[in-house]
């Protein structure tokens, strides 16, 4: 079970007012002194325990009414983000791991829409057309890699082997009253492990989720002007490594493999449909349009940047898929889509 299924677990129990356990550090809240602060106990040997979450606090003397919306605000933010976080990784565990098939609706919402291409629209087609994947596959193997989460968007990125061969996903959902109400997703067959390999996010690094989504669409935006690889310089570490098929390894690498695009006259439209933002990691949904191809569909990049604490990126997995056209696709709804984005 994923360290933030378990805290996320916790933290809904503690919605109550319950105690979980004994010997732990809290979870302090914007506002509450060390008197009035709610006590959320973690398992001894949680990841959670180890690590409490902390969010700027002032004393209720001092702090305007400005400051105490804004640290109510990123409490409630940051429940919403459990949540999220709790429902997708339950799915993903008792649903698709365990295959505890009654738990699909505790889930999944009964409007669901789909924006994934290769899934039928609505929710119970779909679990018709994944219950019959799953024991037409009875010796899949399902690995949740990372999962990145902000507010009520959260995203899985995961290993599906079957026969000795692997595809790796990333699935994007939104999350309202509990449930998984719409869902986007890219694919692709892996060809090395090291597109696997790394770390899971840090939820408690002490960096800026924003100043990262910035900096990370800043990189993303570069595909769309070859030469100027001026952010690219100023956003990647040297000691970079990318976890895609290409393997550019430090950022002389990385360079040089967008100055070789650009020399073979590359020319692309890059656009962003969504982010996520959470620790130390960036997720970006994006759509990359060939300029020299004509009517050219595009195909979908999921990108995930992780930051180190100087605010470099030192890490990237990336996922790609062709667009289908239209006549191609098991639903209507375009693919990238979003009812809002950052």
């Amino acid at each position: 079970m994923s360290k933030k299924l378990i805290l996320s677990s916790l933290i809904m129990a503690s919605l109550s007012g319950a105690a979980v356990a004994q010997n732990s550090q809290a979870i302090v809240f914007p506002g509450e002194s060390n008197e009035q602060q709610r006590s959320i106990q973690f398992p001894q040997h949680s990841q959670a325990q180890k690590n409490a979450i902390v969010f700027p606090s002032r004393s209720y003397a001092n702090q305007s009414y400005k400051g105490s919306y804004q640290q109510s605000k990123a409490r409630q933010e940051f429940f919403q983000t459990m949540e999220s976080v709790h429902v997708a990784e339950g799915f993903y565990t008792d649903t698709l791991i365990n295959r505890d098939y009654n738990t699909y609706y505790d889930y999944i919402g009964e409007v669901y829409v789909q924006h994934a291409p290769d899934y039928p629209d609505g929710a119970e087609p779909l679990r018709v057309e994944l219950l019959k994947y799953l024991d037409d596959n009875p010796n899949i193997e399902v690995d949740i890699l990372r999962t990145i989460a902000e507010k009520d968007y959260v995203a899985i990125h995961s290993a599906w082997t079957n026969n000795g061969s692997t595809d790796v996903y990333v699935d994007i959902w939104r999350v309202e009253d509990g449930k998984l109400v719409e869902h986007w997703d890219h694919y692709q067959g892996v060809e090395s492990s090291t597109e696997l390999s790394g770390p899971e996010v840090d939820m408690y690094a002490r960096q800026n989720p924003d100043l990262n989504r910035t900096k990370a669409l800043r990189v993303i935006n570069t595909y769309n002007d070859l030469s100027d690889l001026n952010d690219v310089r100023r956003f990647v570490d040297a000691n970079f490594v990318g976890h895609t098929p290409e393997a550019q390894n430090g950022k002389g690498a990385f360079i040089n493999h967008l100055q070789g695009m650009a020399q073979n006259g590359k020319r692309f439209v890059r656009t962003p449909a969504q982010t996520i933002a959470m620790g130390d990691m960036v997720l970006v949904h994006s759509k990359q349009v060939d300029r020299d191809v004509e009517n050219d569909l595009g195909t979908g990049y999921i990108d995930i940047f992780r930051f180190n604490n100087q605010g470099k990126i030192v890490e990237q997995w990336s996922v790609e898929q062709k667009v289908k056209p239209v006549d191609e696709r098991y639903n209507i709804n375009e693919i990238f889509a979003y009812p809002y984005r950052w």
